[in-house]
C-alpha cells in the first residue's frame, strides 16, 4: 500500500510505498541544491502557479465571495493581481465571481478560452 510522503527538496506531497524509501518526489528534486532549486521554483508561468496553488490549496466546493456551492467550477483568484506564490495571496471563487472580480480590476478577456 503507497503511503502520503513530502518531499525533502519541495516538500510537495507524493505517494509510494515504504519499502522505496524514497525522500524525494522525483529525479528533478532529487540531488539540487536548494538555492538552484528555489530559483527554479521562483520562473513558475501563469498556468503552472494555478497548478501549483490547486495542488497545496485543494478543491473546495464553496465561493469565498458569495458562498455558493451550486456553481459547476471554481477558480483559483489571485488577491493582490501581483500572482504571488504564497498561498494566502489566493481564494475560491465561482466562476461568476471571478469574472466579476477580474472585470472590476480592468482585466480583459478577449479570444481567450478560460477553464
Amino acid at each position: 500500500m503507497k503511503e502520503k510522503h513530502i518531499c525533502k527538496q519541495c516538500e510537495d506531497v507524493f505517494y509510494d510505498y515504504r519499502s522505496n524509501h524514497r525522500i524525494y518526489c522525483s529525479h528533478h528534486c532529487n540531488g539540487k541544491n536548494h538555492k538552484n532549486l528555489y530559483e527554479e521554483r521562483d520562473k513558475i508561468g501563469y498556468v503552472g502557479l494555478h497548478l501549483w496553488v490547486g495542488r497545496k490549496l485543494g478543491k473546495p466546493k464553496k465561493c469565498e465571495e458569495c458562498g455558493t456551492t451550486c456553481s459547476k467550477r471554481f477558480h483559483w483568484a489571485n488577491k493582490s493581481g501581483e500572482y504571488k506564490r504564497e498561498l494566502s495571496d489566493w481564494k475560491r471563487l465561482c466562476v461568476r465571481c471571478h469574472f466579476k472580480m477580474d472585470k472590476e480590476r480592468g482585466k480583459k478577456y478577449e479570444n481567450q478560452l478560460v477553464s
